[in-house]
């Protein structure tokens, strides 16, 4: 998957950078990796329920929830990235770039198909 990629270079990216800095090779600390674990449990919850909530959304709120979902992700990451230390942002910007044009291609959907007007893109 793209955005996968793009997530695991900037984590790679920030991982490498910090061990320049520190001089000593990166590890999860205790906490982190339960954290993480936490985390990725969630994730796995989520994505196994997708499926079945996608199936009872009609074509109309499959395109507003996708569309929102991606706004509210950019303006997320945008804050979060916006706080990177300079050496980190190239790899993070990649993923912004990737999110709009991500909203360009579904609200261009949108705007030359059935759903105009059904959809909105704003």
């Amino acid at each position: 998957m793209a955005l996968q990629g793009l997530h695991d270079e900037l984590q790679k990216v920030v991982i490498t950078n910090r061990q320049i800095r520190s001089g000593k090779p990166f590890r999860f600390s205790q906490r982190e990796k339960r954290l993480l674990s936490e985390f990725q449990k969630d994730a796995d919850d989520a994505r196994s329920e997708m499926p079945a909530r996608i199936a009872r959304l009609n074509d109309p709120t499959l395109l507003n929830v996708a569309l929102r979902n991606e706004r509210q992700q950019l303006e997320i990451e945008g804050k979060l990235y916006a706080v990177f230390r300079e050496e980190d942002k190239s790899a993070a910007e990649k993923i912004l770039a990737f999110r709009q044009e991500t909203i360009r291609l579904i609200t261009d959907f949108i705007e030359h198909s059935e759903f105009r007007g059904t959809v909105s893109t704003r």
